[in-house]
């Protein structure tokens, strides 16, 4: 929220996202499905101003020169620079569930404001996919972010990492301050108690298991690279539930949520 917003009339607009690469000095194209939704979906024309942004913290106010089919070409009336939008940097490693599970969890941990999404490889994880269909997906999970980026008001897109094993998730994060493992097993050491012995995070590393939870071995392994082991409370949650509350409780206690 806060500097992840845009402001005044701007908020009002339709909102867009615009590559960086289609963004010249004084035009932008819209492209593909932001093309078709502009004009065949909202059927706006010449005239018609629009907010875009790209995914890196510009945003621009435009006006409508040209609609085709598949390109829209708009002149930039404003841009601004925004600000990183929240003092914390949340990398979610999520135990790879079913389709329409990970899509929930994409959309939603953009709308919280994570900076990135992981899909992990683990030994209870359900999809086994070919690298042909993953090509497809990794597409669909950028989309499925972009859109909920526009929704939500951000000006930044999260990064959708390509799927990882568990252990390369682990060592890829150790320069995290704070790393974290959710498990149903933990019940010596709830997150809470975590969260109020730290003032400041800057960076947090969390690792979610799949629909059939963590091993007790990935768990020791997380362990052996520094990630503390965490509990929820008294209820077990289900993936794609687990970490969305972790990353509100990490954006409440380190970040702008609340």
């Amino acid at each position: 929220m806060g500097g992840d917003r845009v402001r005044g009339s701007v908020r009002r607009m339709r909102r867009f996202f615009v590559r960086p690469e289609d963004v010249g000095r004084s035009e932008l194209f819209l492209l593909g499905d932001e093309a078709a939704h502009l004009g065949r979906v909202l059927r706006l024309s010449p005239g018609a101003r629009i907010n875009a942004f790209d995914g890196r913290g510009r945003e621009y106010l435009a006006v409508v020169e040209h609609v085709e089919a598949d390109r829209v070409r708009c002149r930039i009336l404003q841009q601004t620079e925004t600000a990183p939008p929240t003092s914390v940097s949340i990398s979610l490693g999520q135990g790879l569930p079913k389709a329409e599970k990970f899509a929930w969890v994409i959309q939603k941990a953009t709308e919280l404001g994570v900076a990135e999404i992981v899909p992990l490889l683990t030994e209870r994880a359900v999809p086994q996919l070919s690298e042909a269909r993953m090509t497809a997906k990794q597409a669909r999970w950028e989309k499925i972010a972009r859109e909920a980026s526009k929704q939500s008001g951000r000006v930044t897109v999260p990064r959708l990492r390509l799927p990882m094993r568990l252990e390369d998730f682990y060592s890829a994060f150790q320069s995290a301050d704070l790393k974290l493992v959710l498990w149903e097993g933990e019940r010596r050491r709830p997150l809470r108690t975590v969260l109020d012995a730290y003032e400041r995070a800057a960076a947090i590393a969390v690792v979610v298991g799949p629909e059939g939870g963590l091993t007790p071995q990935e768990v020791a392994q997380g362990e052996s690279y520094g990630f503390l082991p965490v509990g929820l409370g008294a209820r077990i949650l289900r993936t794609e539930t687990a970490g969305l509350v972790a990353v509100a409780l990490l954006q409440y206690r380190f970040g702008d949520l609340g």
